[in-house]
């Protein structure tokens, strides 16, 4: 694959390139472009590998996920696709899905792949995972999502697995 860039506002992605560092930053999000990305067939069809609905719409870094043992990523260091990035596009549109969707995937990955996932912990910060706080989400084991929590300008929802209210806050 290869960098892109994004557009109306600029700007270039960062993805490492070489094989190593593109698997160990997999376990905690997708670093290769799918737009950009070419691999063999063969590959796919071999060990039978494609999309799987339940990852949606995330099924393209879950494939890229089941590609690790199989295969070597390189990322080119130049930009190989223009990306509109829009309030139109289906990861801003899907926005709750695809954050739960991408902690399946970061799942999968501490799982298949734990030699590669301690290579690269996530930055910590005192009340747990900046990451997981910023998306909302307290998770068991660090990454089964398990309670979130939806904060909105007057108030506060905290539900089990995403769905189950616990409970939730008015704020004057």
């Amino acid at each position: 694959s290869g960098q892109l860039e994004l557009f109306p506002r600029k700007h270039l992605t960062q993805f490492p390139q070489d094989n190593f560092n593109i698997k160990i930053q997999l376990m905690h999000g997708n670093v290769v472009a799918h737009t950009a990305m070419m691999l063999r067939k063969s590959i796919l069809t071999k060990f039978n590998i494609r999309y799987e609905e339940q990852y949606s719409p995330a099924e393209d870094y879950k494939l890229v996920l089941s590609l690790v043992p199989y295969t070597m990523f390189h990322n080119i260091q130049e930009v190989l696709v223009k990306y509109r990035n829009d309030e139109g596009n289906t990861s801003h549109r899907q926005r709750e899905k695809m954050i739960d969707a991408d902690a399946l995937c970061r799942c999968f990955s501490s799982k298949e792949y734990p030699y590669l996932y301690k290579h690269h912990e996530p930055p910590r910060i005192e009340n747990g995972d900046a990451n997981q706080r910023k998306k909302g989400w307290i998770r068991l084991f660090g990454c089964i999502p398990f309670i979130k929590i939806k904060r909105k300008p007057k108030k506060t929802k905290v539900l089990l697995f995403g769905f189950l209210p616990l409970f939730s806050i008015k704020w004057r």
